[in-house]
């Protein structure tokens, strides 16, 4: 079997960026059952420093470009384990990942950071004190007026956020991303801040930057090739569902016999095969 995912891997990984094995491609219907065209979109989520507000962004709204949009608008799979919020771009429908990013989760009321900041100050330190880490922790203020805003007769309703866009019934929102207008951090317009150089860099930092102590310095055993190759490490599994899980050394029902102080030695891999295992599972689970 994994000779077989290492193959698709290998063909699917022909003509993409290296981004797109981190990417959500949301592929909505375009027409509905009658034949009738489906209009789909994209808008944006203003952060408003400026007037202290929070609110959908009409002028952001055009039509979703399924080529470029995720790519432009870093439209990262939602993570599973104990991996924090760091998306600033979301299906509608997994708004409250945004709303983790920059507030923390909403049914905790002592939050002091979102979980973006948290990532930034435990694991990324290079980030500390730059345009990003600033941002994060500005917007921090407009928690509660987010909240009000997605509380619908006293509960939490992510829905209810959308229905000022008036969409109507061939129209379908299909992502959402997060804006800032500060003129202050020099944004007196909004603007994605999925595309903040700084964003990007974490970006890359967290899903590109291996730390050269997970690798080993010299020629090693690759389990899923069966070749040996010098920038092998352990497996990591950058989306929530994948078909390389049944490989995975990192929880007790995968690992229960392995031992858990050698995990990097238990499924030991290139970093050029993981991108190709990561490429077939999305192919397969796709289809």
């Amino acid at each position: 079997m994994l000779e077989t995912l290492l193959k698709i891997g290998e063909w699917q990984k022909e003509g993409i960026s290296e981004w797109d094995r981190f990417l959500d491609k949301p592929k909505p219907a375009t027409e509905n059952k009658k034949g009738e065209p489906i209009k789909n979109y994209i808008a944006g989520i203003v952060f408003d420093l400026d007037t202290q507000d929070v609110y959908l962004n009409r002028d952001s709204l055009k039509e979703y470009d399924e080529d470029k949009d995720p790519k432009a608008l870093k439209a990262i799979k939602i993570q599973g384990g104990n991996n924090k919020s760091i998306y600033a771009t979301a299906e509608p429908n997994k708004l409250n990942q945004i709303f983790k990013t920059f507030f923390g989760k909403p049914d905790k009321e002592d939050t002091n950071q979102g979980e973006l900041s948290e990532a930034i100050h435990k694991d990324f330190y290079q980030f500390k004190h730059t345009l990003i880490d600033e941002l994060a922790k500005q917007v921090l203020c407009l928690r509660q007026t987010f909240l009000n805003k997605v509380t619908k007769d006293d509960k939490i309703d992510f829905k209810a956020f959308f229905s000022s866009l008036e969409l109507g019934s061939n129209e379908n929102l299909v992502l959402v991303f997060a804006q800032i207008k500060s003129t202050d951090l020099g944004f007196p317009e909004p603007f994605p801040i999925a595309q903040i150089k700084e964003y990007e860099d974490f970006l890359i930092a967290k899903f590109f930057d291996v730390p050269t102590t997970t690798l080993q310095q010299k020629e090693k055993l690759c389990y899923a090739s069966g070749e040996k190759k010098q920038d092998v490490g352990e497996l990591n599994l950058p989306a929530r569902y994948s078909l390389n899980k049944m490989f995975v050394t990192e929880t007790k029902n995968y690992a229960s016999f392995f031992d858990k102080n050698a995990f990097s030695l238990n499924y030991q891999i290139s970093l050029e095969n993981q991108e190709k295992l990561d490429l077939a599972s999305d192919f397969l689970l796709n289809r």
